[in-house]
């Protein structure tokens, strides 16, 4: 299934875009891009999450991985903060986003 058209699924629910990106700039460029981009991403993201804690609750399912441990091969827990998994699927640095965030507060003080 291409989610990237936004697909209806079983039970008439319409899919969001996988990589929701915000519109190119006319001209000129947002003060904050990275929070710009986050923000045009929130509400996609917040819906992963929620899936990712049903799995979870009710299905016990989580994020796993396979490698080597002190038992042997398997799958393992994974290491991965969902925070960083959706800000690398989304293309969102995490560290120019607080710089941002630094940077409107000191200009909300001005």
């Amino acid at each position: 299934m291409n989610l990237k058209e936004g697909k209806t699924v079983k039970g008439g629910r319409n899919t969001p875009p996988t990589t929701p990106r915000p519109p190119e700039p006319k001209g000129q460029t947002p003060q904050y891009p990275e929070c710009e981009k986050l923000k045009m991403v929130i509400n996609a993201s917040l819906l992963i999450v929620e899936f990712l804690e049903w799995l979870s609750s009710k299905k016990n399912l989580s994020l796993c991985e396979w490698k080597d441990g002190y038992t042997g091969q398997g799958y393992y827990s994974s290491h991965y903060q969902i925070e960083d998994l959706l800000a690398e699927f989304f293309e969102i640095d995490l560290k120019k986003v607080e710089e941002e965030r630094r940077q409107i507060i000191e200009d909300l003080r001005k």
